[in-house]
């Protein structure tokens, strides 16, 4: 049995490659296929999260159909086409180990035509209709080191269901030249911040010698032009310097808030709550 096996798999193998191995039509069929699988790649990356999911099952369900047809007729092709079709498959293979990714950005909300897809930081994805403003739970550090997600971005709510606790209150500003997206780029940071229950004043907060962005696109993420990689949970706050807290921000946005915040907080000692943050002209 384990003989007849051996015999077939040898018996592949030698017909897999041609007798007269072509060189020049082996590196062509390369370039086109990285050409090709690059030219993809490209697309794919740019594409919205829903459609870049599409794309890519539709992809691989065409290469296998491809993979499937070409090893039914290879026996019938020429030397110079099998070396031209391993070139092909060499070049899609390095398109796809070196061409460009597509992560899906954990700290981000993925949008689909009328559902909101919501990945949290543990994996798990939670439809929610469009209409309704969602923003992904940031992870925090607690009073005794564990890390904690904030579920109060679903709950408009303390993690624990209950009304965020009384603190010194935070009054923000829109600045003038700020567009439309700009001030709800700001709100949704407000509301967020509003939502994560333990908030405390922190002096010196601890960030590791690699800056956020170096760490957020370490991952696999990319950040938008014009935009910072923020803290969702403000490290001045009692944010982790995590990745999971870690998401895209314009960067006026981003530089005013956080002045802001900091100039309201420099005089407070360390620890003091903080209770509700507020934006407005």
């Amino acid at each position: 049995m384990f003989e007849r096996l051996f015999d077939s798999i040898c018996e592949f193998f030698d017909d897999l490659i041609p007798d007269e191995f072509c060189l020049p039509c082996f590196l062509q069929g390369a370039a086109e296929g990285l050409l090709v699988g690059l030219a993809t790649l490209a697309v794919i990356a740019a594409a919205p999260a829903w459609l870049a999911v599409g794309l890519t099952v539709g992809l691989l369900a065409y290469g296998v159909y491809n993979l499937y047809n070409l090893a039914e007729n290879w026996s019938r092709l020429s030397d110079e086409e099998k070396s031209k079709a391993l070139g092909n498959i060499a070049g899609g293979l390095l398109a796809g180990r070196f061409g460009p990714k597509t992560p899906i950005n954990p700290s981000a909300t993925l949008k689909v035509p009328g559902v909101q897809l919501l990945r949290t930081p543990e994996g798990a994805v939670v439809p929610v209709p469009a209409t309704q403003q969602v923003v992904i739970p940031s992870v925090s550090a607690n009073a005794s080191g564990a890390t904690v997600a904030s579920a109060a971005m679903m709950t408009g709510s303390g993690g624990d269901g209950q009304p965020p606790p009384e603190g010194e209150e935070i009054k923000l500003k829109y600045k003038e030249d700020w567009t439309p997206e700009q001030r709800a780029q700001a709100d949704q940071k407000v509301e967020h911040l509003n939502n994560i229950q333990d908030k405390r004043v922190v002096k010196n907060p601890q960030r590791s010698a690699t800056s956020a962005s170096s760490k957020y696109k370490k991952e696999g993420n990319t950040v938008p032009k014009d935009h910072d990689v923020d803290h969702m949970h403000d490290l001045q706050l009692g944010g982790a310097d995590e990745v999971l807290n870690m998401n895209p921000l314009d960067k006026s946005v981003n530089r005013s808030l956080g002045s802001q915040i900091h100039h309201q907080i420099k005089n407070l000692p360390e620890g003091t709550r903080v209770g509700k943050i507020s934006i407005s002209d």
